[in-house]
């Protein structure tokens, strides 16, 4: 290396050889700058540059980590570290590097759109800030578009996602998901064919169940009754099948919360009938679309398996549906949380599915199990007009609660 090199023009040349593609040469460069400099935090920064352009993740974070080390304030290494962590899956650690970037003035626009993802559940207004601002920063940033398209999302910004989903079908029409996407559009839109043919193409190219689902519907939905959940009924399809059932559950908190035990006044009839029109549409979803969508899928989808998990969380909202007409005839509230409990529940299946140890398997198991009994025990009653005590709901109280303080145990025991 020349000796009267400086360390300034280095970073010129590394950055120089990045933008050439020549990155091997600017490896040998880096290794030669840290000989002479070896506590220089700009040249492990270019060292942590080239890892990830290498795909060597554990690698660049330990460059970005020593760079920060040498100089605590070095902001553009502590964006790219606290980036690296949370696309590695650690979001606690990279939370603590990303509040010292934002009380360091951090404009990268990719720092605020973490910002947004982090606080978006706990702190909705504070994220909204931050979304603002990234996009503010660079609006066709990657990570900034997909914290929009979640604030889209979460916000029911129906409009404002078709819009989105227009602008990535124009910026890249050959993508599964820009064709998924504005095959949705499509099938908003009543253009059946158009939707038909770009949801299948996108199913093609990556094939998973909810494609599949959405492939079905641009084929049925042109039908009598399905026709009268469109455009409605593609909406859901943006949704995974938890939220789903968790917005499912939130319509049955509502029932809770405005009871209809009278029908005295004007008010109470209105209400019954709104409940009413509801229902009848999730039973058209849940019940019969369902219904058809799996029979459809087994005759001509073959290479599907017979019964998924996504099926079961299906005929789990489909038996919620029915247990819902129960209630709002029989006006019983005992089956309505029971119907809570059972939702909950679908949601919890996957601790249930990821325990590895045999003790801590069978122990969640046998609490699932028991909720399940005690939902049925509670239909049967409603259904049978029996005289089952309403203690039998108790193993789903205190199965729902046990889950929530022992999943943090049994992930301890599991990894002991």
């Amino acid at each position: 290396m020349d000796t009267g090199l400086t360390i300034e023009d280095l970073i010129k040349r590394i950055s120089a050889l990045f933008e050439l593609r020549r990155h091997e040469e600017a490896l040998t460069m880096i290794r030669d700058g840290l000989q002479r400099w070896p506590e220089e935090p700009l040249i492990f920064r270019m060292l942590g540059a080239y890892h990830e352009l290498k795909d060597e993740d554990h690698k660049a974070l330990k460059a970005y980590q020593e760079a920060i080390k040498l100089d605590p304030e070095f902001l553009d290494a502590r964006e790219r570290l606290c980036l690296m962590l949370h696309d590695t899956g650690n979001t606690k650690k990279a939370k603590e590097h990303l509040d010292v970037c934002l009380e360091q003035g951090s404009s990268v626009a990719s720092v605020h759109a973490l910002a947004y993802l982090v606080n978006a559940n706990d702190h909705p207004f504070k994220a909204e800030r931050f979304l603002k601002q990234a996009l503010k920063l660079d609006p066709e940033d990657e990570l900034v578009r997909y914290a929009e398209s979640h604030n889209t999302i979460t916000s029911l910004k129906l409009g404002k996602f078709k819009k989105l989903l227009t602008q990535q079908m124009e910026k890249d029409p050959t993508s599964a998901g820009a064709m998924f996407g504005m095959g949705l559009v499509e099938l908003s839109r009543r253009k059946f064919k158009n939707a038909e043919n770009l949801l299948r193409q996108s199913y093609v190219l990556e094939p998973d169940e909810g494609k599949l689902d959405a492939w079905i519907d641009a084929r049925i939905g042109k039908y009598f009754p399905f026709v009268l959940s469109v455009p409605l009924g593609w909406i859901s399809y943006p949704f995974s099948m938890g939220f789903q059932v968790i917005g499912f559950i939130f319509y049955l908190i509502l029932l809770l919360a405005i009871p209809m035990s009278q029908y005295e006044s004007h008010y109470d009839q209105w209400l019954w009938m709104i409940y009413m029109a509801i229902t009848v549409f999730l039973s058209l979803t849940y019940i019969l679309k369902y219904t058809v969508q799996y029979v459809f899928r087994s005759k001509h989808h073959p290479e599907v398996p017979k019964f998924s998990h996504r099926d079961a969380m299906k005929l789990t909202l489909l038996l919620a549906t029915v247990s819902l007409w129960f209630i709002l005839l029989e006006k019983d509230y005992n089956l309505l949380m029971a119907n809570v409990f059972v939702l909950m529940y679908v949601m919890m299946w996957p601790l249930v599915r990821e325990r590895s140890h045999p003790l801590t398997k069978s122990g969640f198991m046998l609490i699932y199990g028991l909720a399940w009994l005690s939902f049925l025990a509670e239909v049967i009653k409603v259904v049978f007009s029996l005289d089952i005590p309403n203690f039998v709901s108790l193993p789903s109280t205190l199965g729902w609660v046990a889950l929530l303080f022992l999943i943090q145990f049994a992930e301890k025991f599991e990894n002991t």
